[in-house]
């Protein structure tokens, strides 16, 4: 994936910047803390609150589920001591608590408020790390058309690892390429053009835009230990050429992990942990700039040590947001040898923003590429993935099963909480049969989450509410919405009418079930604004304004077991919130629901201390 962010770059459009110590962004530019602000006017400390702020003619909407009408009367005023809020409510009421030369009083000017953003389900790691997108493809391009990135060198500029990286090309140009030119294999275009100045061949993996399958040479099918007799099994899938047997150098789902895993192993190629820890820190810029004070990393890579450069963040006191580790259960490691792994890394102690207390699971792939499991046949055949007209699992029902059986009841009742990736409605009927068989007693309260729930068997819903599973879907990204053509495109894969109730959203809410939203970031948008304008545009599966800003507030709060202490605006909770340039709920009122996505976030805080600011007024 290509880094997508850079302080310096997000910083520029304002009058002046100040970054945190570890990036140097332009010569001359002030350091506080160690974090990184954004603050536009001549004031090295931004402008910081004292003790106590009170926040006055505001719109202050609080996200209180114990309020049903707390969208329609928003507060004036909120004052906010030693990173608590401790109160919310009028300005004259507000305003009886100033004490003299240690309250600070903003003027809102009728700006908005809003809880700060959970987003339960995203890759920030990942996403903003320099060394994985080396080498640019284009999706619509042959194969051989683009043939040229290589042969201009772009491997040269490869970081961190002797392995060569890239990404962006789609998988079907590949297999096109393939029926094209029958015996031919797609890793010969590869070979000889990723060779060093010898001639030695360079091991090169190319992620396609989906990320859930690669392209590969022969030096990378050889590093892996891959041959015509290598088994698809555990979620991988090499495929063959029909008339030799031996890999053709497409790579499906965990295949293509287990690449990658080689390619970034910080054991062999040691440089790779600064850069884990760089790309950490610069994820955690993109989350304040978006309003989001709390996130989970939900694919924690531990044997590319991830979670040693979030916990050197926390210890270094950059750590601004509330973040849980999603730790990776690998399909293809030893059940025993990986269980107890787990184990050990376990860790929510209430005390600490990094929380090691959910795992991640694959169930199934996707619907584009026929590997997300379903009930009945995919409707489209071609082209051939060697998979069949069903699907696949990563962990089958029996194997989930035993990883919750073992993991969810740890310390006296508390354990982990499961993320399940689930696109397929087999791989959803099969999870939730697993977490239902392994359901321990009343005593453990278990908060396992069914993530992407792209199809669903009507029959599986109010399963979620009956056995406490929470649905999270993902619908910031364009493709997700109704008309749009990677929607279009599902019609062909899973027909019509279960292509239109893709994320069954409202079927989900009003089952009674709890629901949250979150971005996959960055296979989808990090913003959650657009998730919230596209949240009330999908057909039959719309949602108010009221409940998709409480999907993503304070049910992810409950998702990430901090719902008393932050996920609305109440007192007693932690001083997580946003200003915003843009009543959304007026937008809603009027029927201006696309001018929602251009709202932009002024002043991010979380637990009273400002980490993101780009008004001299706030």
């Amino acid at each position: 994936m290509i880094n997508r962010t850079l302080c310096l770059v997000l910083g520029s459009f304002w009058f002046g910047v100040a970054l945190g110590a570890d990036y140097n962004c332009s010569a001359g530019i002030g350091k506080f803390k160690g974090k990184c602000y954004n603050c536009p006017y001549n004031a090295f400390e931004c402008n910081r609150a004292g003790p106590s702020v009170i926040f006055t003619n505001g719109v202050i909407y609080t996200a209180d589920n114990t309020d049903p009408n707390w969208h329609i009367n928003p507060k004036e005023s909120m004052v906010v001591k030693n990173g608590k809020i401790v109160f919310v409510g009028t300005e004259d009421q507000a305003l009886q608590q100033i004490v003299v030369g240690e309250t600070r009083v903003v003027d809102l000017g009728g700006k908005t408020v809003l809880p700060g953003f959970h987003d339960p389900h995203m890759h920030p790691l990942e996403a903003n790390h320099k060394a994985a997108g080396t080498c640019e493809l284009q999706r619509d391009t042959k194969p051989e058309d683009q043939l040229h990135v290589f042969e201009e060198g772009c491997f040269h500029n490869q970081k961190g690892t002797n392995w060569t990286l890239g990404w962006g090309h789609s998988v079907y140009t590949l297999l096109e390429y393939v029926a094209d030119n029958p015996g031919k294999n797609p890793k010969d275009l590869l070979d000889p053009l990723i060779v060093d100045d010898l001639g030695n061949a360079i091991p090169a993996v190319m992620m396609e835009f989906t990320s859930h399958s690669v392209w590969v040479n022969s030096k990378a099918l050889e590093l892996a230990g891959v041959t015509k007799d290598t088994k698809n099994e555990n979620g991988n899938i090499y495929m063959k050429n029909p008339n030799t047997g031996e890999p053709n150098g497409i790579v499906l789902e965990n295949a293509g992990i287990e690449m990658f895993e080689k390619a970034l192993d910080p054991k062999m190629y040691p440089n790779l942990r600064q850069m884990n820890y760089d790309a950490a820190l610069a994820s955690l810029f993109v989350l304040a700039k978006h309003g989001i004070t709390s996130a989970v990393d939900a694919r924690n890579y531990w044997k590319r040590e991830h979670d040693k450069a979030w916990e050197k963040v926390e210890a270094e006191g950059k750590l601004t947001a509330k973040m849980i580790l999603s730790m990776w259960a690998y399909p293809a490691m030893n059940d025993t040898e990986q269980i107890a792994k787990l184990k050990s890394f376990f860790q929510r102690n209430p005390a600490k923003r990094l929380k090691k207390s959910q795992i991640k699971v694959y169930m199934d792939g996707i619907l584009p590429t026929r590997t997300a499991k379903v009930l009945e046949p995919y409707v489209r055949k071609d082209p051939d993935l060697q998979i069949g007209d069903h699907g696949m699992n990563y962990f089958t029902e029996n194997r989930l099963f035993e990883y919750l059986s073992q993991l969810q009841n740890l310390n006296g009742g508390e354990g982990y909480d499961f993320i399940i990736h689930q696109v397929g409605d087999g791989a959803g009927r099969e999870a939730l049969n697993a977490i239902e068989d392994a359901k321990p007693d009343a005593t453990v309260e278990t908060r396992h989450k069914l993530t992407h729930v792209e199809l669903l068997n009507t029959k599986d819903i109010p399963r979620f509410k009956t056995l406490g599973v929470i649905a999270d879907g993902q619908v910031a990204g364009t493709f997700t919405m109704p008309g749009s053509p990677g929607h279009k495109e599902l019609e062909s894969f899973v027909g019509k009418a279960k292509a239109h109730d893709t994320i069954p959203l409202k079927s989900l809410v009003d089952s009674g079930a709890k629901v949250t939203m979150s971005s996959d970031y960055d296979v989808s948008d990090v913003n959650p604004f657009n998730g919230l304008a596209n949240a009330l545009q999908r057909s039959d599966q719309s949602i108010d304004l009221k409940t998709a800003l409480e999907l993503y507030t304070i049910n992810g709060a409950f998702s990430m077991r901090q719902e008393d202490r932050t996920g609305s605006l109440t007192a007693g909770k932690d001083a997580d919130f946003v200003v915003v340039d843009k009543d959304i709920f007026n937008l809603e009122a009027i029927g201006k629901i696309n001018e929602i996505r251009k709202t932009k976030v002024l002043l991010t805080v979380l637990e009273g201390d400002d980490i993101w600011k780009t008004s001299a007024s706030l």
